[in-house]
């Protein structure tokens, strides 16, 4: 009812896009922060297996409205830009052979792109003996992109971030910046709709029988 605004009583007629509103969760004795909030989880990397923070079930669900919530807040104008560049991004990284095509920084080392989430962009360095794999920030990219500034050199991009020194991944930073600029232009600009606010419900049932502050832990005094 809240969700719908009254249209519909029932779940299962609420829309796909609105069932993303309302998340459940069921709480037993074994359930624990990791779960609920955020926690390691093990991943194999490169045949090794490494330990990577991922959000829980409540993390993930916040962020979503958080979202939401932002978006409400922005111009028509913000969101088109934020489009247009999520649109060049795509088309950028779709036509990037991982492991094969080679890139090149300001100061002329040489790298390949090796991976590609949301979140991270693998970095194969063949020539730098001592570390050979390092991740960059999807975010850092995609911030520089929306600002509309023009980035001509690795400073320009540590005063953005408001650093004093420049770190190692702001130079493969500025050089994938200046590949997806290279094709930016051919992007046509994106029309889309303002995002309306909604509400975003969180179901907890059986709360009894998890063991509150194991679950919650400090994030039960700000809730």
């Amino acid at each position: 009812d809240i969700i719908s605004k009254g249209r519909v009583k029932s779940y299962k007629d609420l829309t796909d896009e609105q069932k993303k509103q309302v998340e459940f969760v069921q709480f037993h004795p074994s359930y624990d922060y990791s779960d609920f909030v955020e926690g390691l989880r093990p991943e194999d990397k490169d045949g090794t297996i490494v330990f990577k923070l991922n959000p829980g079930i409540f993390k993930t669900f916040v962020n979503r409205a958080i979202k939401n919530y932002e978006d409400s807040q922005k111009s028509r104008e913000m969101i088109e830009n934020e489009f247009s560049v999520k649109e060049a991004i795509e088309n950028f990284f779709s036509d990037v052979k991982l492991n094969v095509d080679k890139f090149r920084t300001i100061n002329g080392n040489e790298f390949k792109i090796s991976s590609v989430d949301e979140k991270n962009i693998g970095i194969y360095i063949p020539g730098n003996a001592t570390f050979k794999h390092i991740t960059l920030n999807f975010d850092e990219i995609r911030k520089m992109l929306e600002s509309g500034q023009t980035f001509s050199r690795i400073k320009d991009v540590t005063t953005f971030f408001g650093k004093t020194f420049a770190t190692q991944s702001y130079s493969y930073d500025f050089a994938i910046y200046k590949a997806i600029m290279a094709k930016k232009s051919k992007v046509s600009k994106t029309k889309v709709r303002q995002e309306e606010r909604k509400e975003y419900i969180f179901i907890i049932d059986e709360i009894n029988r998890g063991e509150i502050s194991k679950i919650f832990g400090e994030l039960f005094f700000s809730i």
